[in-house]
């Protein structure tokens, strides 16, 4: 079985027979959440129809009773982490297996990690995440200032007040204050907590699990998170340690931020500084104990699609952090990403170029591996164009691993209006998930071959963010608009911070910035940013451009990769709401042949003058020297057959009612309507289920469409899969637009 940590570094050479069959080492991963009660038949159950439904990877998210007891319903027994919890996960792990499924871990029941669903906090009460608040009052004149319980500092301005202080007229007063913040989810910039969580976690997988652990290449990490004014005496010891002055004498500095105020300013970028270095420090324990067992840690941070999430997770600098993972990870699962097809194109405030942090991370570390957590929370429409649109516009960013959310074991009354959508065998379009996931394997194996080709990148001007609110919403206006603009010319980039600018290589003979495989040619600075004189200077020595293989076009993003034998892996995206057509302008040197591998079909076609490309949907092109066999490209293969429905019947039926989910198999005619075929105006809007259409029609097999032997289904529209059927025989599915699929000659005869 493929092994992810055989593979972190970049060099694997790439195998067009594993791309054609679908069974590449990039298969989607499901998140499998226990909502219920758990027994062995039930997961022989569920794992058996995974992997009838082509689902090849999955890891198990526990929900105990106590994650959120009155905002989401979960009956999961046994006992989170208990004896017989950690034995039924070991089942689960190695049925899976047998069944020929990849399977992963995940460190927490619920989520944020770092808290073993409260247990941490139980054990340790010391570390319950705290946080500072201001009170602002007035001290009467000649009034000595008492200390009140819980006080911090107290200050008039910025200067620091002690008790039995008196003024000489009425005196305005702040005073900050500790607050235990919450007893369930821990502080996490404490090495205590991640001593107690990876002993509670960790350490009880890798004692249960044996070596069923040899076969778990990954432990996922789900949005550990810490506080922008985030305070213990921990934090205040290293403060002083590492800066040489009193936390306590400044934290008026952490509550106050609506000033620009230049000293306040030094004050917060120390203090981010050290949470961001406390952060991955307790993040590199997380790894660490990963690596005991085998295992390589892979996750993602929270809020990373919003550039002062870092602020308000109190990370500091997100590439730092998410340097400490070994597959670093973004979060997709509330609408960032969508088509303008369907609704708003982000969230408020929301970077739609977010991913590039995550691969970008991996690329300065050394590795092609990014994931992306993608699809939970968008509710249960979403149609496989858009599944696809949401990843591939992550592919094209650098992102090559797809965890796919959400498998729950429980559907029955009101577990299925939980999170949505959610993937059941029972579910009209499960049939599809295979075919999608074939579709997305291809891509991802493509474009995880070779390194970044030289590139450019976007500042991240991460300090900035944590000045007062007005420059920090200017820069981080000025940083998103930037990225977009860069987007919107077709200029691939990563995001770099000063940090790496400074610590790279400088390749000063092609002018290029190198860091882990990635190779810069130029630094794009937002306006406004500071930037230290060093990087500056760094960035001055750059080319400042370079001879792109495709030239930039308006929506269509690229990538491209370049491996050993010098050949380019190129994938061209398009993020309009429409399909576009546009020159394909390749810069091709002597002997060199450009080849479409198709992901949907794993065919290699011919490349002609121009493209085509549905909303969503991405050309992989390969530049070689080799000579591959190839059929024409699909715009030639049209067969022109004529298709006469013939008959139409409801064979299931979906419906949401007071009890729960229902799916109802049934066979209910149709009527035809001449010309007319759509689920909306034979059976209406509101249906939804599973139809059976039967056409008939005449191949002509000495056509012009009989090409390679075989013909192109082409439908204009499909609502939302369907699967194909040539004279009984099954042929395969049908889940993005364009609405193609091949069908081989043998189906005919």
């Amino acid at each position: 079985m493929y092994d992810l940590r055989s593979c972190r570094k970049p060099g694997a050479v790439f195998d067009p027979d594993c791309f054609s069959s679908g069974n590449t080492p990039f298969p989607i991963i499901y998140t499998w959440a226990w909502n219920a009660p758990i027994t062995e038949e039930g997961i022989r159950d569920r794992v058996d129809a995974m992997a009838a439904g082509g689902i090849r990877a999955f890891y198990i998210l526990p929900l105990p009773k106590e994650f959120r007891p009155t905002t989401m319903i979960t009956e999961m027994k046994p006992e989170y982490l208990s004896p017989e919890f950690l034995r039924l996960v070991k089942y689960a792990l190695d049925y899976g297996r047998e069944k020929g499924l990849l399977c992963w871990l995940y460190d927490e029941g619920g989520w944020p990690s770092g808290g073993a669903c409260g247990r941490v906090t139980a054990d340790h009460p010391s570390v319950y995440r705290k946080t500072l608040y201001a009170e602002h009052r007035i001290l009467p004149q000649n009034q000595p200032y008492e200390k009140p319980d819980g006080l911090i500092s107290a200050f008039t301005g910025k200067q620091r007040i002690f008790s039995g202080e008196t003024f000489e007229r009425d005196t305005e007063i702040t005073e900050i204050f500790l607050r235990t913040e919450s007893r369930q989810f821990p502080d996490f910039y404490d090495p205590q907590t991640l001593r107690a969580f990876t002993s509670m976690t960790h350490d009880r997988y890798g004692a249960a699990l044996g070596e069923t652990l040899q076969s778990i290449p990954c432990m996922f990490t789900d949005e550990p998170s810490g506080r922008p004014i985030s305070y213990s005496p921990y934090i205040a010891e290293q403060f002083r340690e590492q800066y040489g002055y009193d936390l306590d004498d400044a934290v008026w500095a952490l509550t106050e931020t609506a000033d620009d105020d230049p000293e306040a300013d030094r004050i917060r970028s120390d203090y981010a500084s050290l949470l961001c270095r406390l952060f991955c420090a307790s993040m590199e324990t997380l790894r660490d104990a990963c690596h005991r067992y085998g295992m390589l840690s892979v996750g993602h941070l929270d809020n990373d699609h919003i550039p002062l999430g870092s602020v308000t997770n109190g990370y500091g600098d997100y590439l730092a952090c998410l340097k400490t993972l070994d597959i670093p990870g973004v979060d997709v699962i509330l609408g960032q990403i969508r088509s303008g097809r369907y609704g708003a194109q982000k969230q408020e405030g929301s970077c739609a170029f977010f991913p590039r942090l995550a691969s970008s991370a991996a690329h300065q570390t050394g590795t092609m591996l990014a994931l992306s957590e993608s699809c939970s929370v968008y509710g249960n429409s979403l149609s496989g164009d858009e599944i696809r649109y949401i990843l591939f516009s992550q592919l094209v960013r650098g992102i090559s691993i797809f965890n796919l959310m959400l498998m729950p074991y429980s559907v029955e009354g009101s577990f299925g209006y939980g999170q949505r959508p959610y993937f059941h065998p029972e579910l009209p379009g499960f049939s599809a998930l295979c075919a999608l996931g074939e579709e997305i394997s291809r891509a991802s194996y493509f474009m995880s071959v070779g390194v970044p080709a030289p590139k450019a990148a976007l500042y991240l001007p991460w300090k900035d963010f944590w000045r007062c609110d007005a420059v920090r919403g200017r820069i981080a206006d000025a940083y998103r608009t930037l990225g977009e603009q860069l987007e919107a010319q077709g200029i691939d980039f990563d995001i770099i911070d000063e940090e790496t600018i400074l610590s790279g290589e400088m390749d000063e003979t092609r002018g290029l910035l190198l860091c882990g495989i990635a190779a810069y040619h130029t630094v794009y600075v937002p306006a406004g940013a500071s930037v230290s004189s060093a990087a500056k200077a760094r960035i001055d020595m750059l080319c400042h451009g370079g001879n792109p293989v495709f030239l930039p076009q308006a929506g269509i993003l690229s990538a491209c990769h370049i491996t050993e034998e010098r050949d380019l892996h190129i994938c061209l995206f398009n993020s309009k709401a429409v399909t576009s057509t546009f020159p394909l302008r390749l810069t091709l040197g002597d002997g060199e042949h450009v080849y479409r591998f198709d992901a949907k079909d794993g065919r290699i076609y011919v490349v002609s003058d121009t493209l085509t490309l549905s909303s969503g949907e991405a050309a992989l092109l390969l530049v070689t020297e080799k000579i591959y066999p190839c059929t024409p490209p699909p715009a030639a293969m049209e067969p022109g057959i004529v298709l006469t429905p013939v008959r139409a019947e409801i064979r299931r039926e979906f419906s949401a009612r007071h009890e729960g989910i229902r799916y109802e198999d049934t066979i209910r005619p149709l009527s035809l309507k001449p010309g007319i075929c759509d689920f909306a105006s034979l059976a209406g809007a509101d249906f939804s289920g599973v139809i059976r259409y039967e056409f008939a029609f005449l191949p002509d097999t000495g056509g012009k469409g009989f090409t390679g032997g075989g013909y192109l289904l082409h439908a204009e529209r499909i609502d939302y899969t369907a699967m194909v059927y040539v004279n009984g025989k099954h042929v395969g599915t049908i889940a993005d637009a364009p609405y193609r699929l091949f069908i081989p000659a043998e189906y005919f005869l």
